[in-house]
């Protein structure tokens, strides 16, 4: 029950925003007495943090996956943006919303869910560095760091319906993989 509970939450938070939906909203998108929500759910701030730690899992499983499926080296960290246009693209189910810096931005980080989303964003941001290491790419931190700015502007570019974000950001990322490639194999 829980768990329908919080997948009702998580609809909801990705396409209106934690702040405007009301616990209300919860309870009616749940189909459950404003009792049973409360019993499984103590509280709104709850099912935002539950929600923020779902976000971080989507986005560390899409990586993996997408990165994956890309094949090895250097070249399959085209993969991140592969998932960041299945998480948050236009025919996603979260759409641009689906974004661990937008929660950032609904709260600001004073707020314990814009810390939240910060360090969420930082584990993040640790994982494409791992990613990248794996993949022989010089300087994987820096090159994680630029990757998220780069990512952070796509799923901008999503919420602006932009056509050409993806095909941008692809060329944006070969750059950045160049110029992070290993110095022995740039002269290959």
């Amino acid at each position: 029950m829980r768990e329908q509970i919080l997948k009702a939450c998580f609809d909801l938070f990705a396409r209106q925003g934690i702040r405007k939906t009301s616990v209300e909203d919860l309870v009616a998108s749940a189909g459950v007495a404003r009792a049973t929500f409360y019993s499984y759910v103590p509280s709104k701030e709850e099912a935002a943090l539950a929600y923020l730690k779902h976000l971080y899992r989507s986005w560390a499983n899409a990586l993996e996956m997408s990165v994956a499926a890309r094949g090895e080296g250097p070249q399959a960290l085209l993969g991140v943006l592969d998932a960041a246009e299945t998480l948050c693209g236009k025919d996603s189910e979260g759409g641009p919303h689906a974004s661990l810096v937008r929660v950032l931005a609904e709260f600001g980080p004073a707020d314990p869910l814009g810390r939240a989303s910060i360090e969420l964003s930082a584990r993040l941001t640790a994982h494409i560095a791992e990613l990248a290491d794996a993949a022989g790419l010089s300087q994987p931190g820096e090159f994680a760091k630029d990757y998220r700015l780069l990512l952070d502007g796509v799923i901008l570019s999503f919420a602006e319906d932009s056509p050409r974000a993806m095909h941008d950001a692809g060329i944006l990322a070969e750059a950045l993989i160049r110029h992070h490639l290993a110095p022995k194999e740039v002269r290959a």
